[in-house]
C-alpha cells in the first residue's frame, strides 16, 4: 500500500514516520505547491499540486491517487480538510481513504461558538464567551471576569487572528480591527455579521495541556495522547512533556465518542487544581503536536497504515511513554 501527503512543507518529521509505518513494498508519496519545499525530500515520488482553492486541485489528487495506487491520503493544512470531506467519496471509489472527518464535523469544530455549544451538552466546561462586545464590558464591569481578555476570529483555526486586551480601551481597539479582518472572511457572507464573527473570551491560567484524541476509520474512539506545553512559539507548541493523565484520558474518550470524528483531534485543554479542565479549541486534523507523542514511542501513523490494511496495530504503537521532554530544533535542507 502507498501513501500520499499533500501540504507537506517543513514537516519532513511526519514523513520519516510514515516511511517507517509502510508495509513492505509500499511507496511514500509527497505533494506540495512547491518544488523547494523542504520535506519533499524525504517521499520516493513527489508531485505539485495546485492550492486547494484552485478548482483543479481535488481532481489533480484523484488523478495522483489513481495512477499511483495511493491507499491513504493523509492531508497536512487545516483549510484542504473542508474541500476533501465533499469529495471524500470520490477517492474512496479508487480505494484511497482520505484521513478526513465528515463535513458536519469540520464545521462544527471551525465555528467556535458551535464548539462550545457541543462541549457544553458533552458536560465539559468551555471559556466564558461573548459574541457582543457591550456584553463583555458589562461583565467586565460587573466582576464576572477581569483583564486581560482574549479576542479572536470565531472561524478558523489555531491561533490565526488572537489578540489579548488589558484595559477597556485596548480591547475597543483590537475589537474594532478583528471586526475589519472578519468582515473580508468568506464566511460573512454566510449569514453572520462582521461582529458575530470575533469573540470576546475570559483569558485562562491554568496549566496548559494538548491532547490528542485517537478515533479509527469508523470513528471509533480508540486512545488519548496527552502532553504538557512547556514553551510555545509562534503560536505553536515548542517544547513540551508528555504526561499520562486519567482525567484527561476520560475527557479524550468522550470527546472521541460523542464527535466520531476521523484520526486525530487536536484539542487546547487548560487544567486546574481545584476544578474540572476546560476545552478551549478542537480541531479534526494530524496536528504537529502528535510528533510529540511519536518522539515518545507512539506512531499514528503506524496505527492508520495498520486500519487501512484491515489490521488492529500492535498497543504498543498506541501508548507514549510518559514524562518524556521533547523540544523541536531547526534544520536545514539544500532545495535546489
Amino acid at each position: 500500500m502507498n501513501v500520499l501527503i499533500t501540504s507537506v512543507g517543513r514537516c519532513n518529521r511526519l514523513l520519516r514516520d510514515f516511511r517507517q509505518a509502510l508495509p513492505d513494498g509500499g511507496l511514500l508519496f509527497a505533494a506540495d505547491l512547491s518544488a523547494a519545499a523542504p520535506a519533499l525530500r524525504e517521499a520516493d515520488r513527489t508531485f505539485l499540486i495546485p492550492p486547494c482553492t484552485d478548482p483543479a486541485y481535488v481532481d489533480r489528487l484523484l488523478d495522483i491517487c489513481r495512477e499511483n495506487d495511493v491507499g491513504l491520503l493523509v492531508p497536512r493544512l487545516d483549510r484542504e480538510y473542508a474541500v476533501l470531506a465533499g469529495h471524500r467519496a470520490r477517492f474512496l471509489a479508487l480505494g484511497t481513504a482520505p484521513v478526513v472527518s465528515e463535513l458536519r464535523i469540520l464545521e462544527l469544530c471551525e465555528d467556535k461558538v458551535a464548539t462550545n455549544r457541543f462541549l457544553t451538552d458533552c458536560g465539559l466546561r468551555t471559556p466564558k464567551t461573548w459574541l457582543s462586545l457591550e456584553e463583555a464590558r458589562q461583565a467586565l464591569d460587573d466582576g464576572e471576569i477581569g483583564y486581560p481578555v482574549v479576542v479572536k476570529p470565531r472561524f478558523g483555526v489555531g491561533s490565526v487572528g488572537f489578540e489579548e486586551a488589558s484595559d477597556v480601551r485596548e480591547l475597543a481597539l483590537v475589537h474594532e480591527l478583528a471586526v475589519m479582518r472578519a468582515a473580508r472572511q468568506r464566511r460573512v457572507s454566510g449569514g453572520v455579521t462582521p461582529d458575530e464573527s470575533v469573540l470576546i473570551q475570559e483569558r485562562l491560567s491554568g496549566v496548559e495541556y494538548g491532547i490528542d484524541v485517537i478515533n479509527d476509520f469508523q470513528g471509533q474512539h480508540v486512545t488519548t495522547f496527552s502532553r504538557r506545553k512547556v514553551q510555545m512559539r509562534g503560536g505553536n507548541t515548542d517544547r513540551a512533556v508528555t504526561v499520562d493523565s486519567p482525567q484527561l484520558a476520560t475527557l479524550g474518550r468522550t470527546l472521541g465518542e460523542r464527535l466520531g470524528h476521523i484520526g486525530c483531534l487536536d484539542c487546547d485543554v487548560f487544567v486546574f487544581p481545584d476544578s474540572p479542565p476546560v476545552v478551549v479549541d478542537l480541531n479534526p486534523r494530524f496536528g504537529g503536536g502528535v510528533l510529540f507523542s511519536h518522539m515518545a514511542g507512539a506512531n499514528l501513523a503506524r496505527a492508520l497504515v495498520a486500519w487501512r490494511l484491515g489490521e488492529t496495530p500492535s498497543p504498543s504503537v498506541l501508548a507514549p511513554r510518559a514524562n518524556v521532554h521533547v523540544s523541536k530544533y531547526e534544520d536545514f535542507a539544500v532545495v535546489g
